[in-house]
Protein backbone atom coordinates (compact mmCIF):
# COMPACT_ATOMS: atom_id res chain seq x y z
CA UNK A 1 0.00 0.00 0.00
CA UNK A 2 1.13 3.57 -1.21
CA UNK A 3 2.00 5.97 1.96
CA UNK A 4 0.19 9.14 2.81
CA UNK A 5 1.44 12.63 3.60
CA UNK A 6 0.03 11.46 7.05
CA UNK A 7 1.80 8.28 6.97
CA UNK A 8 5.13 10.13 6.72
CA UNK A 9 4.30 12.34 9.13
CA UNK A 10 2.89 9.94 11.71
CA UNK A 11 -0.40 11.24 12.31
CA UNK A 12 -4.02 10.41 11.41
CA UNK A 13 -6.19 12.07 8.69
CA UNK A 14 -8.11 13.80 11.24
CA UNK A 15 -5.33 15.61 13.13
CA UNK A 16 -5.24 19.28 14.60
CA UNK A 17 -2.45 21.27 13.26
CA UNK A 18 -1.01 21.43 16.86
CA UNK A 19 -0.57 18.13 15.94
CA UNK A 20 0.60 18.31 13.08
CA UNK A 21 2.78 20.94 13.95
CA UNK A 22 4.66 18.87 16.82
CA UNK A 23 4.75 15.25 14.50
CA UNK A 24 6.49 17.80 11.90
CA UNK A 25 8.84 19.37 14.52
CA UNK A 26 9.84 15.68 16.05
CA UNK A 27 10.67 14.67 12.28
CA UNK A 28 12.70 17.76 11.73
CA UNK A 29 15.02 17.08 15.01
CA UNK A 30 15.07 13.10 14.23
CA UNK A 31 16.38 13.94 10.94
CA UNK A 32 18.92 16.51 12.63
CA UNK A 33 20.24 14.36 14.82
CA UNK A 34 23.27 12.17 14.71
CA UNK A 35 22.29 8.37 14.60
CA UNK A 36 19.46 8.89 12.06
CA UNK A 37 21.83 6.12 9.43
CA UNK A 38 20.55 7.66 6.18
CA UNK A 39 22.84 9.72 3.70
CA UNK A 40 22.94 13.19 3.31
CA UNK A 41 20.80 13.06 -0.18
CA UNK A 42 18.70 10.68 1.58
CA UNK A 43 18.32 13.11 4.68
CA UNK A 44 17.63 16.45 2.31
CA UNK A 45 14.95 14.19 0.34
CA UNK A 46 13.01 13.24 3.47
CA UNK A 47 13.32 16.76 4.58
CA UNK A 48 11.86 18.39 1.56
CA UNK A 49 9.04 15.24 1.58
CA UNK A 50 8.20 16.52 5.36
CA UNK A 51 8.28 20.65 4.43
CA UNK A 52 5.86 19.97 1.50
CA UNK A 53 3.84 17.59 3.10
CA UNK A 54 3.57 20.24 6.11
CA UNK A 55 2.95 22.66 4.02
CA UNK A 56 0.34 21.12 2.31
CA UNK A 57 -1.73 19.64 5.21
CA UNK A 58 -1.34 22.86 7.03
CA UNK A 59 -3.54 25.04 4.40
CA UNK A 60 -6.87 23.86 4.68
CA UNK A 61 -7.64 24.12 1.44
CA UNK A 62 -4.68 22.01 0.02
CA UNK A 63 -5.52 19.74 3.27
CA UNK A 64 -9.11 19.36 1.38
CA UNK A 65 -8.58 18.39 -2.07
CA UNK A 66 -5.91 16.01 -0.88
CA UNK A 67 -8.34 14.29 1.86
CA UNK A 68 -10.69 13.98 -1.65
CA UNK A 69 -8.36 12.57 -3.91
CA UNK A 70 -7.34 9.87 -1.21
CA UNK A 71 -10.90 9.36 -1.14
CA UNK A 72 -11.11 8.74 -4.67
CA UNK A 73 -7.87 6.53 -4.51
CA UNK A 74 -9.93 4.38 -2.27
CA UNK A 75 -12.84 4.12 -4.72
CA UNK A 76 -10.79 4.05 -7.98
CA UNK A 77 -7.03 3.66 -7.47
CA UNK A 78 -6.30 4.22 -10.84
CA UNK A 79 -7.53 7.54 -11.24
CA UNK A 80 -5.31 8.33 -8.24
CA UNK A 81 -2.47 10.91 -9.23
CA UNK A 82 0.47 11.14 -6.92
CA UNK A 83 1.68 13.79 -5.50
CA UNK A 84 2.72 17.05 -7.44
CA UNK A 85 6.11 17.31 -6.05
CA UNK A 86 6.68 13.61 -7.03
CA UNK A 87 6.18 15.29 -10.81
CA UNK A 88 8.53 18.04 -10.62
CA UNK A 89 11.62 15.96 -10.17
CA UNK A 90 10.76 13.35 -12.13
CA UNK A 91 10.55 16.19 -14.82
CA UNK A 92 13.81 17.59 -13.26
CA UNK A 93 15.80 14.00 -13.98
CA UNK A 94 14.39 13.66 -17.47
CA UNK A 95 15.56 17.10 -18.30
CA UNK A 96 18.98 16.40 -16.87
CA UNK A 97 19.24 13.30 -18.19
CA UNK A 98 18.09 15.11 -22.01
CA UNK A 99 20.96 17.75 -21.17
CA UNK A 100 23.72 15.23 -20.37
CA UNK A 101 22.67 13.61 -23.49
CA UNK A 102 22.94 16.58 -25.62
CA UNK A 103 26.47 17.58 -23.83
CA UNK A 104 27.49 13.84 -24.67
CA UNK A 105 26.80 14.30 -28.24
CA UNK A 106 28.33 18.46 -28.34
CA UNK A 107 31.54 16.83 -27.30
CA UNK A 108 31.27 14.12 -29.23
CA UNK A 109 30.85 16.45 -32.72
CA UNK A 110 33.76 18.90 -31.72
CA UNK A 111 35.96 16.10 -30.52
CA UNK A 112 35.58 14.40 -33.89
CA UNK A 113 35.77 17.95 -35.78
CA UNK A 114 38.83 18.63 -33.98
CA UNK A 115 40.49 15.23 -34.86
CA UNK A 116 39.52 16.25 -38.20
CA UNK A 117 40.89 19.60 -38.32
CA UNK A 118 44.29 18.21 -36.94
CA UNK A 119 44.46 15.55 -39.66
CA UNK A 120 43.96 17.84 -42.26
CA UNK A 121 46.54 20.19 -41.08
CA UNK A 122 49.22 17.37 -40.95
CA UNK A 123 48.00 16.30 -44.43
CA UNK A 124 48.68 19.74 -45.49
CA UNK A 125 52.08 20.06 -43.91
CA UNK A 126 53.08 17.01 -45.24
CA UNK A 127 52.02 17.76 -48.56
CA UNK A 128 53.55 21.21 -48.58
CA UNK A 129 57.19 19.61 -47.22
CA UNK A 130 57.24 17.57 -50.07
CA UNK A 131 56.74 20.30 -52.58
CA UNK A 132 59.40 22.30 -50.74
CA UNK A 133 61.61 19.53 -51.06
CA UNK A 134 60.69 18.64 -54.61
CA UNK A 135 61.17 22.70 -55.40
CA UNK A 136 64.87 23.09 -53.43
CA UNK A 137 65.95 19.55 -55.56
CA UNK A 138 64.65 21.01 -59.17
CA UNK A 139 66.39 24.28 -58.60
CA UNK A 140 70.02 22.68 -57.13
CA UNK A 141 69.84 20.63 -60.71
CA UNK A 142 69.44 23.55 -62.36
CA UNK A 143 72.22 25.51 -60.58
CA UNK A 144 74.42 22.83 -61.26
CA UNK A 145 76.86 22.98 -63.98
CA UNK A 146 76.43 20.57 -66.95
CA UNK A 147 79.52 19.36 -66.61
CA UNK A 148 79.24 18.04 -63.24
CA UNK A 149 75.97 16.77 -63.99
CA UNK A 150 77.29 14.35 -66.87
CA UNK A 151 80.20 13.29 -64.58
CA UNK A 152 77.80 12.98 -61.76
CA UNK A 153 75.48 10.99 -64.18
CA UNK A 154 78.49 8.78 -65.52
CA UNK A 155 79.70 7.71 -61.87
CA UNK A 156 76.32 6.57 -61.23
CA UNK A 157 76.01 4.83 -64.07
CA UNK A 158 79.72 2.69 -63.29
CA UNK A 159 78.37 2.29 -59.73
CA UNK A 160 75.31 0.68 -60.79
CA UNK A 161 77.40 -1.52 -63.85
CA UNK A 162 80.21 -2.08 -60.88
CA UNK A 163 77.23 -3.39 -58.43
CA UNK A 164 75.71 -5.64 -60.93
CA UNK A 165 79.44 -7.09 -61.76
CA UNK A 166 79.54 -7.59 -58.13
CA UNK A 167 75.71 -9.48 -57.79
CA UNK A 168 76.70 -11.55 -61.01
CA UNK A 169 80.32 -12.75 -59.06
CA UNK A 170 78.53 -13.40 -56.10
CA UNK A 171 75.71 -14.64 -57.52
CA UNK A 172 78.67 -17.08 -59.52
CA UNK A 173 80.60 -17.60 -56.07
CA UNK A 174 77.44 -19.02 -54.42
CA UNK A 175 76.29 -21.68 -57.35
CA UNK A 176 79.91 -22.65 -57.37
CA UNK A 177 80.12 -23.27 -53.93
CA UNK A 178 76.48 -24.82 -53.72
CA UNK A 179 77.70 -27.34 -56.86
CA UNK A 180 80.70 -27.88 -54.93
CA UNK A 181 78.80 -29.09 -51.48
CA UNK A 182 76.21 -31.17 -54.19
CA UNK A 183 79.58 -32.81 -55.56
CA UNK A 184 80.82 -33.53 -51.93
CA UNK A 185 77.51 -34.92 -50.80
CA UNK A 186 77.29 -36.86 -54.01
CA UNK A 187 80.31 -38.29 -53.25
CA UNK A 188 79.76 -38.83 -49.57
CA UNK A 189 76.80 -40.71 -50.68
CA UNK A 190 79.00 -42.88 -52.48
CA UNK A 191 81.48 -43.50 -50.34
CA UNK A 192 78.97 -44.54 -48.05
CA UNK A 193 76.93 -47.32 -50.32
CA UNK A 194 80.80 -48.28 -51.22
CA UNK A 195 81.16 -49.31 -47.76
CA UNK A 196 78.05 -50.46 -46.97
CA UNK A 197 78.21 -53.08 -49.78
CA UNK A 198 82.10 -53.72 -48.59
CA UNK A 199 81.03 -54.82 -45.18
CA UNK A 200 77.72 -56.72 -46.86
CA UNK A 201 80.17 -58.77 -49.03
CA UNK A 202 82.77 -59.24 -45.68
CA UNK A 203 79.96 -60.68 -43.73
CA UNK A 204 78.63 -62.79 -46.77
CA UNK A 205 82.24 -64.16 -47.13
CA UNK A 206 82.41 -64.80 -43.31
CA UNK A 207 79.04 -66.43 -43.46
CA UNK A 208 79.84 -68.61 -46.06
CA UNK A 209 83.59 -69.61 -44.51
CA UNK A 210 81.25 -70.57 -41.45
CA UNK A 211 79.11 -72.83 -43.09
CA UNK A 212 81.84 -74.42 -45.06
CA UNK A 213 83.16 -74.81 -41.47
CA UNK A 214 80.04 -76.45 -40.52
CA UNK A 215 80.16 -78.80 -43.29
CA UNK A 216 83.38 -79.78 -43.13
CA UNK A 217 82.87 -80.66 -39.12
CA UNK A 218 79.77 -82.47 -39.57
CA UNK A 219 81.75 -84.50 -42.58
CA UNK A 220 84.47 -85.79 -40.58
CA UNK A 221 82.03 -86.63 -37.55
CA UNK A 222 80.01 -88.47 -40.38
CA UNK A 223 82.98 -90.29 -41.82
CA UNK A 224 84.06 -91.28 -37.52
CA UNK A 225 81.07 -92.44 -37.32
CA UNK A 226 80.88 -94.79 -40.29
CA UNK A 227 84.44 -95.95 -39.31
CA UNK A 228 82.91 -96.87 -35.47
CA UNK A 229 80.46 -98.65 -37.44
CA UNK A 230 82.55 -100.52 -39.62
CA UNK A 231 84.84 -101.86 -36.94
CA UNK A 232 82.16 -102.62 -34.95
CA UNK A 233 81.00 -104.94 -37.57
CA UNK A 234 84.36 -106.66 -38.29
CA UNK A 235 85.03 -107.35 -35.03
CA UNK A 236 81.46 -109.35 -34.30
CA UNK A 237 81.69 -111.88 -37.67
CA UNK A 238 83.64 -114.97 -36.08
CA UNK A 239 86.61 -116.10 -38.45
CA UNK A 240 86.29 -118.90 -41.12
CA UNK A 241 87.21 -122.01 -40.26
CA UNK A 242 90.77 -123.71 -41.12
Amino acid sequence: MRKTLYDLLGVAPNATVDVLKSAYLEKLAWLRGPNTGLSADDALNRLKALEEAFSLLNDPVRKAHYDLKLREREKSPQRFEPHPGHGKWLWIGLAALLAFGVWRWYVKVETDAAIARQEAIAKGEARLLEEQRQRQDELAEQAQPRKERDAAREQEKQDRQWQREVDRLRSDTDRRREREQAEQERAQRTEERRLAREQERLRSEDERRRMEEEYQARKRQNQMREERSSSGVRRSIPPPPP
